[in-house]
């Protein structure tokens, strides 16, 4: 029986094919119950606080005519350095220069995300950024900072063209990357410090920066204030601070694998940062884009907390983003109205952000799926 509520359109996840979707309220949560003709009928949890996932959706954002930013996958190798790299990724062999230009010279869009297990593992990075930045895009690079603790390595990618940085930056706290790095080469201690230096010679370069933290239940999902404050101290070169759910991309994923709900960062922002919710929503909301929600802090820190100013004496100004990850279960293709494009390294084709990773997924996996814009 189709249970009443939102028609949509979902993946099987099975074979990832688009198939017909319904959202509904069951109790005070909200599920996606769909279909797949070929492997039957299955159901994934959309949000866990109803209430919630109805403001969040009600939300105003301009549909985009078309896509503005693209991420491009420019490496799928494993970090070398023993660093965590991507979970959701390929890995294969890389795509050479002259195709990496030709994918940014297609794409309409001004900004291009350079992105992959870790890009500053390609010898080339200065090249690619010197390449793409004559095509007059925006050139943004996604970086656990390790190479950028490096002044010199940073000031050559500076030279070469590099606007803008989202620097993973998980934890204030050497003992997160113990846990995270544990039987790898590298020491957690010497991670944050790396990182620490990256973040100190972008401010130096004058670069600007996001600063983006996966948040994990247990191991730093109680630094959301820390974080904040963290990044608001070194404005104006950090611009967002984003906190996201795990990227999970895998049947099963989501906030059962030690990720969290949007509603749970939500939550948890609002009680760490000591703002309330209310306040967030009718004080600090800028916007909704895709599967994320903005909020704009512009004030001072006393005392620990941070403290609202509206007129020219605010000397800190930050914008936050929470990203909630949809998975295969639950993903609603008609709801990521997102202009952010994605370019799948294994279909070779453009798809919306999200889409495109859980396509990467199955495709790795060697299975039949999708190969629809």
């Amino acid at each position: 029986m189709r249970p009443a509520g939102k028609k949509t359109i979902s993946l099987c996840p099975i074979c990832y094919k688009e198939i017909p979707a319904w959202v509904y309220q069951d109790g005070g949560r909200m599920w996606m119950r769909k279909s797949c003709p070929r492997h039957g009928a299955s159901a994934g949890l959309v949000e866990k606080d109803a209430r919630f996932h109805r403001w969040f959706t009600n939300l105003f954002r301009k549909a985009p005519r078309s896509f503005v930013s693209l991420t491009l996958p420019i490496t799928l190798r494993p970090p070398s350095r023993g660093a965590p790299g991507r979970s959701d990724l390929p890995y294969g062999p890389d795509m050479p220069l002259g195709k990496l230009v030709q994918v940014a010279r297609n794409f309409g869009g001004k900004f291009i995300e350079l992105s992959g297990g870790e890009p500053t593992e390609r010898q080339d990075l200065p090249q690619i950024i010197a390449a793409i930045k004559k095509l007059g895009k925006t050139v943004i690079l996604q970086t656990d900072g390790a190479k950028l603790a490096d002044a010199r390595y940073l000031r050559t990618l500076k030279k070469a063209g590099l606007d803008q940085t989202i620097l993973f930056f998980d934890s204030l706290k050497s003992a997160f990357y113990e846990k995270l790095m544990a039987g790898r080469k590298i020491h957690g201690r010497e991670l944050l410090e790396r990182k620490r230096r990256a973040l100190d010679n972008l401010q130096r370069e004058g670069i600007s920066t996001i600063l983006c933290s996966t948040v994990l239940a247990g191991l730093n999902d109680r630094e959301f204030n820390a974080l904040f404050l963290f990044a608001l101290r070194h404005g104006p070169c950090v611009v967002q601070l984003r906190l996201r759910s795990r990227p999970c991309a895998g049947t099963g994923a989501g906030g059962s694998k030690g990720g969290y709900w949007l509603s749970e960062l939500f939550e948890r922002f609002s009680k760490q940062a000591h703002i309330s919710a209310r306040d967030l929503r009718e004080k600090y909301l800028e916007g909704r884009l895709g599967r994320s929600v903005l909020f704009h802090f512009q004030g001072a820190i006393r005392k620990g907390r941070f403290v609202p100013q509206t007129d020219a004496s605010a000397t800190l100004k930050l914008q936050v983003k929470l990203v909630g990850w949809p998975t295969v279960e639950n993903i609603d293709l008609m709801d990521l109205k997102t202009p952010m494009a994605y370019f799948s390294p294994r279909s070779r084709q453009l798809h919306r952000i999200f889409h495109g990773v859980l396509l990467d997924e199955m495709l790795r996996e060697g299975r039949p799926g999708n190969k629809r814009r």
